[in-house]
């Protein structure tokens, strides 16, 4: 009896096992599904049409000058070249570990060949290739940054280290490069609204009544949050060698089209269930409100600072946006609990949209805890590899409400979103149609 119930024991974990490697098979076929370098027409003629719209403000401030963009080669990095490429920047520098990639889209192609978008292989936290980035560049744009691994998670000793190391230290060496530059006047960071996410229910939050949290759930945020104010504090741009201006900018869910880090985790659980006629038939709290922000409307952001800068230089004074950090969304709030900001997505992919297993939130969340610390230990013993498909700091902040007032970056730079949330999501969902066209 003792041997059988062994054997029987043994047997169901490791069916268990077996099945988690099955899910885990198709949860890698689907996160790794790459979408397309370059935009559909529609979304390109909107692209084109939005710089025509702006080309007095932004495009005049962008036209013959030097950028750097540490993280180029990423998602939003990659929105951020091309229009500052398509707005006639006399050359753009990318500081990727990976250098160059070997696939490019048209316009990066296209620019790369008259010599208008050129690469710096090497890390943030080299200080000699980021030196030798900087060099000659006017405006750098840091949004490089290290998640941990799994992303968002608060284990393991390596990750601990690693996002320190880019975090913290690499934008320490970044800051000290640009000030150490005779050529680059302006460093704008692309920062987080989790920096300073304390777990605590709140609308329309303004950055004057945020701080960054004691005890942060996860690596990335405790170290984003001390890069973040180490860039800040150095703002002087009346400092030696012509003085540096530092801005901070905060989004909130950055997505849209050709977005692979964040969206497929959502949209995967919809999309497996689908399959069965289930769809995202569960959801968490129908009373969650947030905020997002579309990808375009972040670059908007990025390169309006850039113009408000070069105004105030142009009236000989201080930039008001030096030393500040601001919220950037869409401006709209939505429930992401329910899946309510997804259903432009959900209907493109035709995933069906139920309401009909209530999981409470904090269920949820003590399901990723536990989930997340469970898998580390796995790891850490080498018998199973695998992140969590939540994490403990995303369950948290899925089920938040969390929503940020923008009114500091109208004020400050003018910045008003082109595109809402609901819009923004069709675009994206409109990808992701092409993207699993063959899955």
């Amino acid at each position: 009896m003792k041997y059988l119930t062994i054997t029987i024991i043994v047997v169901i974990a490791g069916f268990f096992i077996y099945l988690l490697q099955l899910l885990q098979l198709k949860h890698t076929s689907f996160i790794s599904a790459r979408p397309s370098l370059d935009h559909g027409v529609k979304f390109a003629e909107f692209l084109e049409t939005s710089r025509q719209n702006t080309k007095d403000t932004i495009t005049t401030a962008v036209n013959a000058r030097t950028f750097l963009v540490i993280g180029g080669n990423g998602f939003t990095g990659g929105y951020l070249v091309e229009d500052l490429l398509q707005r006639g920047a006399s050359r753009v520098r990318i500081l990727s570990r990976k250098g160059r990639p070997s696939k490019l889209s048209s316009v990066a192609a296209h620019a790369a060949e008259k010599g208008q978008l050129v690469w710096e292989k090497g890390s943030m936290s080299d200080s000699a290739a980021v030196i030798k980035a900087v060099n000659g560049m006017e405006v750098v744009y840091l949004l490089a940054a290290h998640y941990g691994s799994p992303t968002f998670s608060r284990y393991g000793e390596w990750s601990d280290r690693k996002t320190k190391e880019v975090n913290i230290d690499g934008t320490k060496i970044v800051v000290e490069a640009c000030q150490n530059s005779p050529t680059t006047k302006l460093l704008v960071y692309t920062s987080s609204s989790d920096v300073v996410f304390d777990r605590q229910d709140s609308v329309n939050r303004t950055e004057a009544e945020t701080n960054y949290p004691k005890d942060p759930a996860c690596h990335y945020l405790r170290t984003k949050g001390k890069g973040e104010k180490a860039l800040l504090l150095a703002n002087d741009p009346k400092g030696s060698n012509g003085g540096l201006t530092t801005v901070a900018l905060r989004p909130s869910g950055i997505y849209g089209p050709g977005e692979d880090f964040f969206m497929p985790k959502v949209v995967e659980p919809g999309w497996m269930m689908k399959k069965i006629g289930l769809g995202a038939f569960f959801y968490f709290d129908k009373s969650h409100v947030s905020d997002m922000i579309f990808v375009y409307n972040l670059i908007l952001a990025e390169e309006l600072v850039l113009a408000k800068w070069v105004q105030d230089q142009n009236k000989n004074q201080p930039s008001i946006v030096g030393g500040n950090a601001y919220f950037i969304t869409d401006g709209q709030a939505v429930n992401l609990a329910a899946w309510e900001a997804w259903q432009p997505v959900f209907s493109r992919l035709e995933i069906p949209l139920h309401h009909w297993l209530w999981i409470p939130s904090p269920i949820l969340r003590f399901i990723a805890t536990w989930s997340e610390w469970l898998l580390h230990k796995f790891r850490e013993a080498g018998l199973f590899d695998a992140a969590p498909m939540l994490t403990e700091h995303e369950a948290w902040r899925a089920t938040t409400t969390v929503h940020h007032s923008i009114d500091k970056a109208k004020e400050h730079f003018n910045y008003v979103p082109i595109v809402n949330t609901t819009v923004g999501m069709d675009w994206l969902g409109e990808e992701m149609v092409r993207r699993y066209e063959n899955l």
